[in-house]
Protein backbone atom coordinates (compact mmCIF):
# COMPACT_ATOMS: atom_id res chain seq x y z
CA UNK A 1 0.00 0.00 0.00
CA UNK A 2 1.21 3.35 -0.74
CA UNK A 3 2.29 5.82 1.85
CA UNK A 4 0.01 8.57 2.92
CA UNK A 5 1.83 11.25 1.64
CA UNK A 6 2.73 9.41 -1.54
CA UNK A 7 -1.58 8.97 -2.21
CA UNK A 8 -3.69 10.45 0.64
CA UNK A 9 -6.23 7.82 1.17
CA UNK A 10 -8.64 7.06 4.33
CA UNK A 11 -6.82 3.57 3.89
CA UNK A 12 -3.41 4.90 4.88
CA UNK A 13 -4.75 7.07 7.82
CA UNK A 14 -7.28 4.01 9.52
CA UNK A 15 -4.40 2.29 9.33
CA UNK A 16 -2.36 4.35 10.93
CA UNK A 17 -4.80 4.97 13.80
CA UNK A 18 -5.67 1.73 14.28
CA UNK A 19 -2.53 1.17 15.50
CA UNK A 20 -2.78 3.99 18.55
CA UNK A 21 -3.60 3.33 21.86
CA UNK A 22 -7.19 3.60 22.96
CA UNK A 23 -9.36 2.99 26.23
CA UNK A 24 -12.33 0.37 26.22
CA UNK A 25 -15.41 1.47 26.83
CA UNK A 26 -19.22 -0.03 27.01
CA UNK A 27 -17.71 -2.84 25.77
CA UNK A 28 -17.82 -2.36 22.14
CA UNK A 29 -17.12 1.27 21.96
CA UNK A 30 -13.43 2.75 22.65
CA UNK A 31 -12.56 5.98 22.89
CA UNK A 32 -8.53 7.79 22.19
CA UNK A 33 -6.41 8.75 24.96
CA UNK A 34 -5.14 11.60 23.65
CA UNK A 35 -4.92 13.64 20.05
CA UNK A 36 -2.78 12.67 17.73
CA UNK A 37 -0.64 14.92 15.67
CA UNK A 38 0.22 13.35 13.10
CA UNK A 39 -3.19 11.63 12.65
CA UNK A 40 -4.65 15.11 13.05
CA UNK A 41 -2.50 16.20 10.03
CA UNK A 42 -3.85 13.31 8.03
CA UNK A 43 -7.43 14.43 8.80
CA UNK A 44 -6.73 17.93 7.68
CA UNK A 45 -4.99 17.08 4.53
CA UNK A 46 -7.81 14.65 3.64
CA UNK A 47 -10.68 17.90 4.10
CA UNK A 48 -8.99 19.55 1.14
CA UNK A 49 -9.79 20.32 -1.07
CA UNK A 50 -7.62 17.80 -2.25
CA UNK A 51 -6.98 17.60 -5.82
CA UNK A 52 -6.87 13.56 -6.83
CA UNK A 53 -5.22 13.81 -10.49
CA UNK A 54 -2.59 11.57 -11.19
CA UNK A 55 -2.80 9.96 -7.36
CA UNK A 56 -2.33 6.12 -7.90
CA UNK A 57 -5.65 4.44 -5.34
CA UNK A 58 -3.87 3.06 -2.81
CA UNK A 59 -5.89 -0.07 -2.45
CA UNK A 60 -8.40 -1.51 -5.49
CA UNK A 61 -11.30 -3.52 -2.74
CA UNK A 62 -13.73 -2.99 -5.78
CA UNK A 63 -14.75 -6.34 -8.09
CA UNK A 64 -12.80 -8.70 -6.47
CA UNK A 65 -15.59 -11.00 -5.50
CA UNK A 66 -17.06 -13.16 -7.86
CA UNK A 67 -20.52 -13.67 -7.77
CA UNK A 68 -21.85 -17.54 -7.39
CA UNK A 69 -25.20 -17.24 -7.74
CA UNK A 70 -26.75 -19.37 -10.13
CA UNK A 71 -29.72 -17.01 -11.30
CA UNK A 72 -26.93 -14.83 -14.08
CA UNK A 73 -25.92 -16.59 -17.04
CA UNK A 74 -22.09 -17.15 -18.55
CA UNK A 75 -21.15 -14.14 -20.19
CA UNK A 76 -18.45 -13.44 -22.10
CA UNK A 77 -15.81 -10.26 -22.02
CA UNK A 78 -17.83 -7.56 -22.92
CA UNK A 79 -17.46 -3.34 -22.02
CA UNK A 80 -15.17 -4.10 -18.53
CA UNK A 81 -11.58 -5.99 -18.64
CA UNK A 82 -10.57 -4.37 -15.51
CA UNK A 83 -11.33 -3.95 -12.20
CA UNK A 84 -10.30 0.30 -12.38
CA UNK A 85 -13.01 0.81 -15.48
CA UNK A 86 -16.17 0.10 -13.17
CA UNK A 87 -17.13 1.78 -9.16
CA UNK A 88 -20.76 0.17 -8.85
CA UNK A 89 -23.22 1.50 -5.94
CA UNK A 90 -26.74 -0.89 -5.03
CA UNK A 91 -30.31 0.23 -6.20
CA UNK A 92 -33.88 -0.83 -5.17
CA UNK A 93 -34.99 -1.06 -2.72
CA UNK A 94 -32.78 1.55 -0.99
CA UNK A 95 -32.62 4.61 -3.48
CA UNK A 96 -35.10 6.81 -3.24
CA UNK A 97 -35.41 10.57 -3.74
CA UNK A 98 -34.45 13.31 -1.46
CA UNK A 99 -36.19 16.63 -0.64
CA UNK A 100 -33.71 19.47 -0.34
CA UNK A 101 -35.50 22.69 -0.51
CA UNK A 102 -32.42 24.19 -2.12
CA UNK A 103 -32.57 22.21 -5.23
CA UNK A 104 -33.98 23.71 -8.79
CA UNK A 105 -36.92 23.05 -10.28
CA UNK A 106 -35.17 21.01 -12.90
CA UNK A 107 -33.46 18.95 -10.92
CA UNK A 108 -33.70 16.20 -8.47
CA UNK A 109 -31.68 14.72 -5.52
CA UNK A 110 -31.64 11.34 -4.80
CA UNK A 111 -29.52 9.09 -1.68
CA UNK A 112 -29.09 5.59 -1.80
CA UNK A 113 -28.99 4.24 1.30
CA UNK A 114 -25.87 1.87 2.60
CA UNK A 115 -23.31 1.43 4.59
CA UNK A 116 -21.68 3.95 2.21
CA UNK A 117 -18.65 3.26 0.88
CA UNK A 118 -16.71 7.13 0.93
CA UNK A 119 -13.20 5.51 1.04
CA UNK A 120 -14.12 3.78 -2.30
CA UNK A 121 -14.90 7.15 -4.10
CA UNK A 122 -12.13 8.58 -2.78
CA UNK A 123 -10.05 6.09 -4.59
CA UNK A 124 -11.66 5.67 -7.57
CA UNK A 125 -12.24 8.91 -8.19
CA UNK A 126 -8.41 9.46 -8.39
CA UNK A 127 -8.84 7.65 -12.16
CA UNK A 128 -11.07 10.36 -12.80
CA UNK A 129 -9.80 13.27 -14.80
CA UNK A 130 -10.39 16.65 -12.92
CA UNK A 131 -12.23 15.04 -9.77
CA UNK A 132 -11.42 17.42 -6.32
CA UNK A 133 -12.44 15.53 -3.06
CA UNK A 134 -13.04 16.89 0.51
CA UNK A 135 -12.94 14.25 3.62
CA UNK A 136 -15.38 15.31 6.58
CA UNK A 137 -14.59 13.00 8.97
CA UNK A 138 -17.17 12.85 11.90
CA UNK A 139 -16.55 12.20 15.57
CA UNK A 140 -17.47 8.32 17.45
CA UNK A 141 -21.24 9.06 18.21
CA UNK A 142 -22.36 8.14 21.87
CA UNK A 143 -23.54 4.23 21.46
CA UNK A 144 -23.41 4.78 17.64
CA UNK A 145 -25.11 1.85 15.82
CA UNK A 146 -25.28 -0.43 18.73
CA UNK A 147 -21.27 -0.78 19.40
CA UNK A 148 -19.30 0.59 16.56
CA UNK A 149 -16.23 0.50 17.66
CA UNK A 150 -15.05 3.56 14.79
CA UNK A 151 -11.30 4.09 14.26
CA UNK A 152 -9.39 6.02 17.34
CA UNK A 153 -11.60 9.44 17.34
CA UNK A 154 -13.57 9.16 14.03
CA UNK A 155 -17.03 7.26 13.93
CA UNK A 156 -17.63 8.24 10.17
CA UNK A 157 -16.21 9.91 7.12
CA UNK A 158 -18.35 12.11 4.46
CA UNK A 159 -16.44 12.48 1.11
CA UNK A 160 -17.61 15.46 -1.23
CA UNK A 161 -17.10 16.09 -4.57
CA UNK A 162 -17.46 19.72 -5.57
CA UNK A 163 -17.00 18.94 -9.08
CA UNK A 164 -19.27 16.19 -9.25
CA UNK A 165 -17.94 13.04 -11.64
CA UNK A 166 -20.53 11.73 -14.04
CA UNK A 167 -22.62 8.98 -12.42
CA UNK A 168 -24.65 6.58 -14.82
CA UNK A 169 -27.73 5.41 -12.73
CA UNK A 170 -29.52 2.44 -14.39
CA UNK A 171 -33.40 2.68 -14.30
CA UNK A 172 -36.04 0.16 -15.29
CA UNK A 173 -36.86 2.05 -18.38
CA UNK A 174 -33.29 2.90 -19.13
CA UNK A 175 -30.23 4.13 -18.24
CA UNK A 176 -29.54 7.87 -17.40
CA UNK A 177 -26.67 10.15 -16.94
CA UNK A 178 -26.66 12.04 -13.32
CA UNK A 179 -24.13 13.81 -11.09
CA UNK A 180 -22.00 11.97 -7.71
CA UNK A 181 -22.41 14.41 -5.52
CA UNK A 182 -20.86 12.52 -1.71
CA UNK A 183 -20.68 9.61 -0.20
CA UNK A 184 -20.78 8.60 3.17
CA UNK A 185 -18.66 5.87 4.69
CA UNK A 186 -19.13 4.34 8.62
CA UNK A 187 -15.83 3.80 10.08
CA UNK A 188 -15.37 0.54 12.58
CA UNK A 189 -17.02 -2.64 13.08
CA UNK A 190 -20.48 -2.99 15.27
CA UNK A 191 -23.32 -5.04 15.48
CA UNK A 192 -26.41 -4.89 13.55
CA UNK A 193 -25.05 -1.53 12.50
CA UNK A 194 -27.92 0.85 10.71
CA UNK A 195 -27.21 1.12 7.07
CA UNK A 196 -29.95 4.08 6.73
CA UNK A 197 -27.47 6.76 8.11
CA UNK A 198 -25.24 6.25 5.75
CA UNK A 199 -25.34 6.18 1.84
CA UNK A 200 -24.23 8.18 -1.17
CA UNK A 201 -25.94 11.19 -3.00
CA UNK A 202 -25.84 12.13 -6.38
CA UNK A 203 -28.20 14.45 -8.59
CA UNK A 204 -30.72 13.68 -11.75
CA UNK A 205 -31.26 16.47 -14.52
CA UNK A 206 -34.96 15.48 -13.66
CA UNK A 207 -36.74 12.74 -11.51
CA UNK A 208 -36.50 8.95 -12.91
CA UNK A 209 -40.25 7.70 -13.94
CA UNK A 210 -39.04 3.99 -12.90
CA UNK A 211 -37.17 2.26 -10.37
CA UNK A 212 -33.37 2.94 -9.63
CA UNK A 213 -31.65 -0.36 -9.80
CA UNK A 214 -28.21 0.73 -9.52
CA UNK A 215 -25.35 3.05 -10.61
CA UNK A 216 -21.88 3.76 -11.59
CA UNK A 217 -19.05 5.36 -12.05
CA UNK A 218 -16.64 4.75 -15.01
CA UNK A 219 -13.45 6.39 -16.60
CA UNK A 220 -14.98 5.75 -19.99
CA UNK A 221 -17.70 7.43 -21.63
CA UNK A 222 -20.78 5.58 -21.75
CA UNK A 223 -23.70 6.53 -23.95
CA UNK A 224 -26.86 5.93 -22.49
CA UNK A 225 -28.66 4.85 -25.78
CA UNK A 226 -26.80 2.32 -26.49
CA UNK A 227 -28.32 0.44 -22.97
CA UNK A 228 -30.64 -2.36 -22.85
CA UNK A 229 -32.34 -3.99 -20.32
CA UNK A 230 -34.31 -7.26 -19.33
CA UNK A 231 -35.69 -8.64 -16.44
CA UNK A 232 -35.88 -12.12 -15.23
CA UNK A 233 -37.66 -13.60 -11.84
CA UNK A 234 -40.34 -12.00 -9.64
CA UNK A 235 -41.30 -12.08 -6.19
CA UNK A 236 -44.33 -14.51 -5.09
CA UNK A 237 -47.32 -13.20 -3.22
CA UNK A 238 -45.70 -13.17 -0.52
CA UNK A 239 -43.27 -10.86 -1.51
CA UNK A 240 -40.08 -13.25 -1.46
CA UNK A 241 -38.19 -14.72 -3.78
CA UNK A 242 -35.29 -12.62 -6.52
CA UNK A 243 -35.77 -10.23 -9.33
CA UNK A 244 -32.59 -9.54 -12.04
CA UNK A 245 -32.40 -7.19 -14.62
CA UNK A 246 -29.42 -7.67 -16.92
CA UNK A 247 -28.11 -4.66 -18.36
CA UNK A 248 -26.27 -4.22 -21.77
CA UNK A 249 -24.25 -1.10 -21.76
CA UNK A 250 -22.98 -0.74 -25.41
CA UNK A 251 -25.50 -3.17 -27.63
CA UNK A 252 -23.30 -6.37 -27.96
CA UNK A 253 -25.39 -8.78 -26.81
CA UNK A 254 -23.57 -9.35 -23.87
CA UNK A 255 -24.60 -8.05 -20.33
CA UNK A 256 -22.42 -6.16 -18.86
CA UNK A 257 -23.97 -5.22 -15.72
CA UNK A 258 -26.72 -7.12 -13.55
CA UNK A 259 -29.05 -6.00 -10.25
CA UNK A 260 -30.17 -8.30 -8.32
CA UNK A 261 -32.71 -7.70 -5.28
CA UNK A 262 -33.93 -10.77 -3.51
CA UNK A 263 -36.28 -10.47 -0.33
CA UNK A 264 -36.31 -13.75 2.26
CA UNK A 265 -37.33 -14.31 5.38
CA UNK A 266 -34.73 -12.78 8.44
CA UNK A 267 -32.48 -15.78 10.06
CA UNK A 268 -33.24 -13.29 12.93
CA UNK A 269 -35.75 -11.01 13.19
CA UNK A 270 -39.18 -11.72 12.43
CA UNK A 271 -39.58 -9.63 9.40
CA UNK A 272 -38.36 -9.82 5.93
CA UNK A 273 -34.88 -9.31 4.91
CA UNK A 274 -34.15 -7.44 1.35
CA UNK A 275 -30.84 -7.90 -0.33
CA UNK A 276 -29.32 -6.00 -3.37
CA UNK A 277 -26.47 -6.77 -5.50
CA UNK A 278 -24.70 -5.12 -8.63
CA UNK A 279 -22.90 -7.89 -10.23
CA UNK A 280 -20.10 -6.76 -12.56
CA UNK A 281 -19.47 -8.66 -16.01
CA UNK A 282 -15.79 -8.57 -15.54
CA UNK A 283 -13.46 -9.90 -18.33
CA UNK A 284 -16.24 -12.68 -18.78
CA UNK A 285 -16.36 -13.19 -15.11
CA UNK A 286 -19.24 -11.99 -12.49
CA UNK A 287 -17.91 -10.01 -10.09
CA UNK A 288 -19.46 -8.34 -7.45
CA UNK A 289 -19.32 -4.63 -7.92
CA UNK A 290 -21.88 -3.34 -4.82
CA UNK A 291 -23.90 -4.96 -2.36
CA UNK A 292 -25.94 -3.88 0.93
CA UNK A 293 -29.04 -5.67 2.96
CA UNK A 294 -31.21 -4.91 5.71
CA UNK A 295 -30.03 -6.04 8.94
CA UNK A 296 -31.12 -9.40 10.27
CA UNK A 297 -30.92 -8.86 14.03
CA UNK A 298 -33.85 -8.16 16.64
Amino acid sequence: MATFEQSPSWYAAAEYALKLPVRKKDGYQQEPLKKDAAFEAMKKTLAGPLKLDGLAPVKHPWNNKPYKGKDLPAVKPSLFRDADEVLAFPGVPFAARKIVKKATAAEARYRISSYGIGDQVLEFGKLLPGTIASVETKPLLPNQDLGLTGVYDVGALTVRLPKPPKLYVATDTGLVEGALDASDLQVGEGYCSNYERFGTDFTLPKPVKGRILGAFLAPKAIDPAKAKLSRSGKANLAGLGTTVWQIDLDADGIPDLAAITTTEKGQVTADTVTTAIVAVNLDGHWQIGAWTSEADCT
